[in-house]
């Protein structure tokens, strides 16, 4: 039905038009292989004469082959529904993504395309994902942290090999692939700890000065920022609100997160700060009658316009703008609720996550927190002090070590001392036994019980 030589000429007839048709799918080395791969492509035939899947064990002989001699099993018409088309690292992202479509974030779908973008310009638009290894997986992930045009920082790095592992789980589920390189041990599952220049603390005086500037020049953006400052709101959840979610009678809000919605948290109700009060009333009043969003200006635009927007006003007022400037908002307000007293169960469900998110993420130690520390008396040392206020004085000069020892000695000599009578009674005596009367010296001391010093 097929014939083949060791130099890689394949001749066979095709199962649809009847013709002969030739090809050279690469030499052989060995001249075992010549008959296997004479056999497999006559199954190969079989399946496509009859329009049906060959079994697996013929699958998997096509998916051991090198990507060259498949370009050309398929070029040749003989794959048919094993992969007519490669399995490029291009259409295979188009697949993944389209699945992730349903149910899955906007931002989740744009992290995806993203590392679409850095796989094809490493690996190549066309090349198989089946010739991925974990020496290659590995060089990806070297190239993402210090070759790439624009290095990544290691979170973002660790994020794009976790999208690379679940595309590679996605084949593994549709037998395109028969392993994961990127589940190695040896390619960072997660790095964990933000960074330290990623976490600002943004004061009191700053925010109100940046506030000040939008309200004179957008009052939508000025309300958007109070929210994220001052009710510690993500981003998303400010620019989606509505009217409907704020309640000016009992002086609360309540908050729908996509973010947590999966987690059973899809909303959450948080106080209506006095810093988000007065700039919500005014935005109310200014609204057209029958408006329902908040922001209506800002619902066509993309987020990255209200960043910008913010960056503008940042340096407007003099400063310089920060690298993650609404996620710092949310992480000042954590700290500055908690400092100011409140219980970290309840600021914990008003900024929206859990406490192991916040030690990681959000809680910072600040310059002044460790003058607080310094500076802190318990009441133990406010009783202390009371008591012995010359503890608090500057001592004098400190005693030469005879005159220390001496007065010592003198002072416990002359101590008082407990001696036990006849009867079992204590006798106190105070100061130097010597001076005690001469006919009480023994009177009520049993025999032996104290001896005099030598010489009186």
């Amino acid at each position: 039905m097929a014939s083949l030589n060791k130099n890689g000429r394949l001749q066979w007839k095709c199962p649809v038009t009847g013709d002969r048709r030739e090809a050279k799918i690469g030499e052989f080395k060995d001249k075992k292989l010549i008959g296997i791969t004479k056999s497999r492509i006559e199954q190969l035939i079989e399946a496509v004469q009859h329009g049906k899947e060959p079994d697996a064990a013929v699958k998997e002989w096509v998916a051991e082959q090198s990507a060259e001699r498949r370009e050309k099993l398929a070029q040749a018409g003989l794959l048919g529904k094993t992969g007519g088309t490669l399995p490029t690292i291009s259409v295979q992202f188009d697949r993944f993504i389209a699945c992730q479509s349903t149910g899955v974030k906007p931002q989740s779908i744009r992290l995806s395309m993203d590392t679409k973008k850095d796989a094809i310009t490493y690996f190549g638009e066309n090349h198989d994902v089946r010739n991925i290894t974990v020496g290659t997986a590995k060089d990806f992930v070297a190239w993402l942290k210090s070759k790439r045009s624009v290095p990544l920082a290691a979170n973002t790095v660790a994020k794009r090999a976790s999208i690379m592992r679940q595309l590679f789980r996605y084949l593994l589920d549709h037998e395109i692939t028969r392993r994961n390189p990127f589940e190695d041990k040896g390619i960072q599952k997660r790095v964990g700890t933000r960074s330290k220049k990623r976490k600002i603390h943004l004061s009191n005086s700053l925010c109100l000065r940046i506030a000040a500037h939008l309200k004179h020049k957008d009052e939508e953006l000025c309300a958007m920022f109070s929210l994220c400052r001052w009710g510690g709101l993500r981003h998303g959840e400010a620019r989606a609100m509505e009217w409907n979610q704020v309640d000016f009678d009992s002086k609360t809000i309540t908050v729908l997160s996509p973010k947590t919605e999966n987690k059973g948290k899809e909303l959450r109700v948080i106080p209506m700060f006095p810093e988000l009060e007065s700039c919500l009333i005014d935005l109310y009043t200014h609204a057209r009658e029958g408006e329902p969003c908040l922001f209506p200006s800002y619902v066509q635009k993309t987020e990255q316009c209200d960043t910008s927007k913010l960056e503008y006003a940042t340096r407007a007022v003099g400063e310089t703008p920060w690298v993650c400037p609404w996620q710092n908002l949310r992480s000042t307000r954590e700290n500055e609720l908690l400092r100011e007293g409140f219980s970290r169960h309840l600021v914990h469900q008003w900024i929206g996550h859990t406490e192991g998110v916040a030690e990681e993420y959000y809680l910072e130690v600040l310059p002044e927190d460790l003058a607080q520390a310094v500076a802190f008396k318990t009441p133990i040392d406010a009783k202390k002090a009371a008591i012995h206020p010359a503890k608090h004085h500057p001592r004098k000069d400190p005693k030469t070590p005879s005159e220390s020892t001496r007065n010592a000695t003198q002072d416990l000599f002359n101590a008082p001392q407990d001696i036990l009578s006849e009867d079992g009674e204590i006798i106190e005596i105070a100061g130097d036994f010597r001076h005690l009367p001469p006919e009480n010296k023994n009177s009520h001391l049993s025999a032996g019980a104290f001896r005099e010093p030598n010489g009186i």
